[in-house]
């Protein structure tokens, strides 16, 4: 009767356990609506600014801009996902996204997609060198132009990887999070040929 009830109960224990686990998964970590600047994307520019419910970047030519998230540290092991709209495209083949496992200003990765229609996953690292986990390449997935919305998706667990562009998976690869936590961000580029303005709207992350 005793190694009847130990076994109920340690059953038991596991069904909890598996509640709680099944409950924190899909917890919002952090939401942005955009209906105002938050003050932890930094002070609005003519180049950064909150207008109509999005996150509005228009990089100078040839720049880029990225606008790291100082509200909070976030758990590595996350699910980010933002809609991305091209409002005007300069340079198409120049790309913007989100901005995940942010370490520093100087080491982050970032999901870009270009208006062209490729994408990569970029690792930026001290020093301006740049890595490509996930090399540039084409995806029909991407709906490609000025004024198409694309919703891109990152789901990072430990050190894995895999993205997604409207709803559809396009990679996976294996990384370095930074340790205790990291944070978010966004980052649109502009070309040599001219600006590329970037709305980005309902910007979310959960627990995986």
């Amino acid at each position: 009767m005793i190694k009847r009830i130990a076994a109920f109960m340690t059953m038991g224990t596991a069904v909890a356990m598996l509640a709680v686990t099944a409950s924190l998964a899909g917890n919002v970590l952090f939401e942005d609506k955009f209906t105002v600047m938050d003050s932890g994307w930094g002070l609005p520019s003519q180049s950064a600014l909150v207008k109509d419910g999005k996150f509005i970047l228009s990089p100078d030519v040839n720049q880029g801009i990225s606008r790291i998230n100082q509200s909070a540290f976030l758990p590595d092991d996350m699910d980010v996902s933002v809609t991305m709209n091209y409002q005007k495209v300069g340079a198409d083949q120049y790309a913007s996204g989100p901005v995940f496992w942010v370490n520093n200003d100087t080491e982050y990765y970032y999901f870009v997609v270009s208006p062209s229609g490729l994408f990569a996953v970029l690792r930026y690292v001290a020093g301006g060198r740049v890595l490509v986990p996930v090399a540039w390449q084409a995806s029909d997935a991407v709906k490609k132009g000025e004024g198409s919305d694309n919703v891109l998706r990152a789901v990072t667990k430990g050190t894995q990887g895999t993205v997604y562009i409207n709803g559809q998976q396009v990679g996976t690869f294996t990384g370095q999070p930074p340790a205790g936590g990291s944070q978010i961000g966004l980052r649109a580029s502009s070309g040599v040929n001219g600006v590329n303005v970037v709305a980005f709207s309902n910007l979310t992350v959960v627990q995986p």
